[in-house]
This record gives structure tokens, C-alpha cells and sequence, in this order.
């Protein structure tokens, strides 16, 4: 009787030792893409309403990015947005006139899927993070290019052009 509850307690702290030790593993599998940045203005000209701001098309770079962390293509287990971001560069000028903004990504296999948004943006800021989508998107990751579109609202005229910068970067979690 005694010896079964000996080894009854090896067998639980083992199964602890164990499940910890995946966790570790697992969080050193963890590791942050490259940012994709698409810089563009807002203009004088540009009318009021639902506005496509920018489209980009990226190399998905994931080859080197997975190989710098040892990790193959069949080994990656997911891949997540981890931050995104839009940042105004025009000094003196707020997001003010935009109401909404979101980022998509889309590749000519799999269609277009939204990455990342805000509605209502705050006023007066000059930084805002967005919602992420937490599904697992590296089969977006896994195409030689893809495309990524910032759209929104524009709520008033601006007077002159403000720039802008989009960001957006991911999670990739690789497995053993």
C-alpha cells in the first residue's frame, strides 16, 4: 500500500514535470515575424466616407524567419496576429477624421481574411493598437507573397495631406 503511494506521487510529479517542461519547450518555439509597414497619405483630395488608404503586396519572408529559429515549414503549428498598429507621422495632426480603420490580407488561393481593426478610433491620438483576429493564418504565411490592404473611414476633409504608417507583424509557434 505504501509503495503504491510512493509511486502514485512519482507518476503525478512526473506528469507535472513533463507538462511544464512542454509549456517551456513550447514558449521557446514562440517567436515574433518580421513587421510589414505600408506608409501612405490621406489627402486634401480625398472624399469623405469608406476609402481604401493603402494596398501592398509583401514578400512572406517566412522561410528565413523560420530558419533563423529552427524551425521548418511542416514544424509550424501557427501563426497569429501578434500586434498592429497605425501611427499618424504628420506632426500636429490627430486620427480626428478617421472613424474606422482595418487592415486584410489576401493572397489569389485563399481569398481575403481581416487581420485587424478599430471602430470607433479615439480622438485625438496620434497612435492607436487595433482588435487582432486570433485565428491561425500561416497558411497566408506560407505563400511567397501576399497582400495587405488598409482601408477605413474617412468622417471629414482633411487640409493638407497626412501621412500615416500601418503596421502589422505575427506569432509563429512552432512545434517539435
Amino acid at each position: 500500500m505504501k509503495t503504491s503511494k510512493i509511486f502514485l506521487m512519482l507518476l503525478m510529479a512526473a506528469g507535472i514535470f513533463t507538462s511544464g517542461c512542454d509549456e517551456l519547450l513550447s514558449d521557446l518555439l514562440k517567436f515574433n515575424s518580421e513587421w510589414y509597414s505600408m506608409k501612405f497619405p490621406i489627402n486634401p483630395s480625398d472624399t469623405v466616407g469608406d476609402l481604401v488608404f493603402t494596398t501592398e503586396e509583401f514578400d512572406a519572408n517566412i522561410d528565413s524567419v523560420l530558419s533563423a529559429n529552427g524551425v521548418s515549414q511542416e514544424k509550424l503549428k501557427s501563426a497569429r496576429v501578434s500586434d498592429a498598429r497605425f501611427t499618424i507621422l504628420t506632426e500636429g495632426y490627430t486620427f480626428d477624421p478617421v472613424t474606422r480603420v482595418e487592415l486584410f490580407i489576401e493572397t489569389p488561393t485563399l481569398g481575403s481574411t481581416r487581420l485587424a481593426w478599430l471602430d470607433p478610433v479615439p480622438r485625438g491620438v496620434t497612435m492607436i493598437e487595433l482588435d487582432l483576429n486570433m485565428d491561425d493564418l500561416q497558411d497566408y504565411l506560407l505563400e511567397d507573397k501576399f497582400t495587405l490592404t488598409a482601408q477605413g473611414t474617412l468622417a471629414s476633409k482633411v487640409d493638407q495631406t497626412i501621412d500615416f504608417l500601418a503596421e502589422i507583424r505575427f506569432i509563429l509557434q512552432g512545434g517539435l
